[in-house]
Formats: structure tokens, sequence, C-alpha cells
């Protein structure tokens, strides 16, 4: 797989929509990219097939506001800091790269960090789509630690957790990042390479390209959500406004709940939790977590987030089944609805 300016752009695009609401704009993150291709610096990519067993693999990801990257871009530098320190602590050098999760902004981090450490980027990763904790991947669900890890900021401050309780490493690693300024560089889950073929999410990168392969396409829009529905059995809910929205925080999520009216005189309540969560109408439940859930501006498809929606917005919602991965019980249990305390 190589990645282009054409590639990228379908890479945001379908980041997004997996990104369900949460994971923050790609906008910043594609233009440092951009940069990097036009000086003919790419990334590599590897299928997980072709990992070796015993070689190291690491987990990288952004934590924190999404929002700080509108004015500090990341740098190869910052990234190499958290790597570095956790290849010196294991006393391993780093054979591949995996991104934490495939929805956002960090879908598009690992690039970054491979193409600044020689290192290539896996194509698959932990998540399948965005989660706003850390712990909430396959590879925890399986028993792999998250410690040791690294958290850098972009002046050369790199802290180390040796040992760390996986209930304890969002907490940790998000309070590093508010003393870092809001926004920190994350390395973590040090696998085997026979570890990550076993757990990791196999071809997200690639999927994340296709589905915005069909955004790019020059056809009417209700021709590219038939593609969807078609290609990745994505359901569409319907068409509408959205009326009302409650906010409120609560802990260290945004949530809410925002109702809209269809087209065709239907309403649906969605619950959202940094990512959309839930949808219900006539108080059943017509989709949930981990189910993927995008509100698309209904005239140009993009994705609107939870931080972005307002009353009045024209939108377009349609889920897209998420991966078998996400949906086995030992999943559920830390993923599921009831895991963000909803009731169904």
């Amino acid at each position: 797989m190589n990645i282009g300016e054409k590639e990228l752009e379908s890479l945001c695009i379908g980041s997004e929509i997996t990104g369900s609401g949460g994971g923050g704009s790609t906008y910043p993150v594609k233009m440092v990219l951009k940069y990097y291709l036009e000086n003919g610096k790419n990334p590599t990519f590897m299928k997980l097939k072709d990992v070796p067993d015993s070689s190291l693999v690491l987990a990288v990801a952004y934590i924190g506001s999404p929002m700080i990257m509108d004015e500090r871009l990341p740098q190869g530098n910052n990234l190499l800091s958290s790597i570095k320190t956790l290849e010196n602590s294991i006393g391993q050098k780093t054979s591949a790269i995996i991104p934490l999760e495939s929805g956002g902004v960090n879908s598009l981090i690992p690039l970054i960090a491979g193409i600044n450490s020689s290192t290539p980027v896996i194509d698959a990763d932990g998540m399948g789509r965005a989660f706003p904790e850390i712990s909430m991947t396959t590879f925890s669900f399986n028993g792999v630690s998250v410690a040791p890890l690294t958290v850098s900021d972009d002046y050369g401050n790199v802290v180390v957790a040796e040992e760390l309780n996986e209930n304890l490493s969002d907490e940790l690693a998000r309070g590093i990042g508010l003393i870092f300024g809001g926004g920190a560089w994350l390395t973590a889950y040090p696998m085997t390479g026979g570890e990550v073929k076993k757990f990791a999410i196999e071809g997200t990168v690639s999927r994340n390209i296709e589905i915005g392969d069909v955004f790019s396409l020059p056809i009417q829009a209700e021709d590219k959500i038939k593609k969807l529905r078609s290609r990745f059995r994505a359901r569409l809910i319907g068409e509408g406004y959205v009326r009302e929205i409650f906010r409120y925080r609560e802990g260290k999520f945004a949530k809410g709940d925002l109702y809209i009216e269809f087209e065709d005189g239907r309403f649906i309540k969605i619950s959202f939790q940094n990512e959309y969560m839930l949808i219900r109408e006539n108080k059943k439940v017509i989709a949930s977590v981990p189910e993927i859930i995008s509100l698309l501006d209904t005239h140009t498809l993009q994705p609107i987030d939870t931080e972005n929606v307002s009353a009045d917005d024209e939108v377009t919602v349609l889920t897209i089944p998420p991966p078998s991965e996400l949906m086995t019980p030992k999943a559920l249990k830390k993923i599921g609805p009831q895991a963000f305390g909803y009731e169904i």
C-alpha cells in the first residue's frame, strides 16, 4: 500500500467517519503529512501477516485535546522521543509501529512516527474506530499490558511508567498530557509480532482509505450512500434537522444528547460521550456502540463531530458495523453500551 496525496485525502475522510463523532479533526495532521509527501518522505506500510513473530511492535497515539494541534502541529522529534525512550527501557529496537486506534487524528499520527523513525506502519490497529480511553483495545481485552509506556511533550520531556494497572492508564496518560499543556504523545502496548497478529484488527488503515474513496467519487450524495451500504454494510438511519442539543460534563467525558427530526416525521435521540454512542427511536435502541455512528452534513457529506454539531444542522445519520473483534463478550464488557453507563 502506498500513500500519495489522493490516498491521504481519502484516509482523512474515512478516519473521520470511523471516528464516530470523536477523534478530532484530521486537517492539521493532514497538512503535516502533505508537507512530507511533497518532499519525498512517504510512510512505509506492512501487512499484518508479514510482521515477524519475535519482533517488537509499539502502538502510538496522540492523547489530549485535538484542538491543541491547531496551534502545535505534530513534528517527528516529538514522537521520536517517546518511541526511543520506550525502546531504551525495553532494550530492543522497534520493528514496526501500529496505530492505537483507526478513528480520527490517531489514524494519521503513526504515519508521522513511521516516517521520522524509518519504521513501517502496520495496516491494522487496536480499536477499529475511535474510543475515548486508551485501554479500550483488543490488545487489552486479550491480556496485553498497556505498560511499560511513555508520554512525551514538544520540549523533550518524557515520562515512563514501567508498570501500570490498565484502569489507571488513561487517567495517568491524560493527566500527564494536561501537565504538558493539554496534549502529549503516547507510546504503549509493547508487543511481539506474534501477539499483534493474534490480537490486532487487520486492514483498518486500508479500510479507511476505501471508505474515503467512496466519498471522493464524482457522483451524487445518494449514490455515495448506496455504495457505502453495498461495500461496508452501512445503514442509512435517516435525513433531517438537529432540533435540540443538551451538553454537560461528567468526569473526563463531554456528554450529551441531541434530537433529530427526520424528513418523514420520525424523531431520534443520539447520546454521546466524546463519540456518538447510542441512537434511540421511540425509546427503542436502534444503534449502539461499538457500532460506528456518523453524522454527515447532508449537502457535503462531511462528518460532523460531537463538539461541532449545532441546532438546525441538516444531517444524514449513517451507521457502519464494527469489526467482529469488537463484538465478542469480553470486548462488549469493556466497550459495549453498558460500559458507558447506558441501560438497554
